[in-house]
């Protein structure tokens, strides 16, 4: 059987089942990366979790190979997740800020890391002292438009 043929069905696969597998390969692939740097694990901790080499999970991870179901049930179990996670609305790797190579925009990790510091913090008062404050340090034009219906705002943007 060939690449472009299902298991199921000996015929060709038309473009748009390529490009439809391809988005999804690159949303599972999204999520993979996701949760693996939500939980602090490097691409080598993760393919000695599931028994894989590194290059295999970059290939996740940028969606060029499909993951199978026993490794995907694998990667699951590594990383904490059902494997349903994969899968909840399923929606293409993002473009735009989080994307890579955006030209300085913020990866993954570091929005991640962010997240996290944000969340460790405990005080109510405090954490919407840090909401003004990046909001102040980023395009209030842009962002205070944005957020002028979130109730911790307490900016004139």
């Amino acid at each position: 059987m060939s690449a472009d043929t299902t298991a199921n069905d000996s015929g060709p696969l038309d473009s748009a089942s390529r490009a439809r597998d391809h988005t999804i390969n690159r949303s599972v692939g999204h999520r993979i990366r996701q949760q693996r740097l939500a939980r602090g694990l490097s691409q080598e901790a993760l393919a000695a979790a599931v028994g894989v080499h590194l290059q295999q999970v970059q290939r996740w991870e940028h969606g060029e190979n499909r993951v199978v179901a026993s490794r995907l049930y694998a990667l699951s179990r590594a990383l904490g997740v059902s494997v349903d996670f994969f899968f909840d609305a399923p929606a293409p790797a993002p473009e735009g800020p989080l994307a890579d190579g955006d030209g300085g925009a913020p990866r993954d990790g570091e929005v991640l890391r962010v997240a996290r510091l944000f969340h460790a913090v405990g005080d109510d008062a405090q954490r919407r002292g840090l909401l003004n404050l990046v909001r102040a340090l980023a395009d209030s034009d842009t962002v205070g438009r944005a957020d002028s219906d979130d109730p911790g705002w307490s900016g004139s943007g």
